[in-house]
């Protein structure tokens, strides 16, 4: 679906149709540069540029026990974190810990080896994440 979708949206020739597919946002829309995620192989730098060739689709941790796959661009991510992709090792676990607003019944502190979302804790606040390894592999 996702590789579908990036076809669609790279192969549109008119640019109010391509504003529409992209559902633009305040820090993204189809014309702004932006700098590549670390580790990337992206060369453009607006959705403009982009080539039918859709980046590998990548799995991350969307809610606590929700599992979504994204696709790996920094043209299309609103608001990632480039200190996080820049840590993505093998064997990296991210320590997420819910710190804004009231404690609910659920977790307070979660732990996953995917990406997760900037909202990980949607619906109960805000959280911070923390990766456990540094790029090279060695312990923060």
């Amino acid at each position: 679906m996702l590789r579908s979708r990036w076809r669609r949206l790279t192969a549109e020739t008119d640019i109010t149709e391509k504003r529409a597919l992209f559902r633009e946002t305040q820090s993204r829309t189809v014309d702004r540069q932006v700098k590549p995620l670390p580790g990337s192989a992206q060369r453009p730098r607006s959705m403009l540029e982009a080539g039918s060739e859709c980046p590998e689709p990548v799995l991350f941790a969307f809610r606590p026990f929700d599992r979504q796959w994204i696709i790996p661009d920094n043209r299309v991510l609103d608001r990632c974190s480039p200190q996080l992709w820049e840590n993505r090792s093998e064997g990296q676990i991210h320590i997420v810990e819910h710190h804004s607003g009231r404690f609910g019944d659920g977790p307070a502190t979660l732990f996953t080896a995917l990406m997760p979302d900037m909202d990980h804790f949607a619906g109960w606040g805000g959280g911070r994440v923390f990766p456990f390894l540094q790029k090279d592999g060695t312990p923060m």
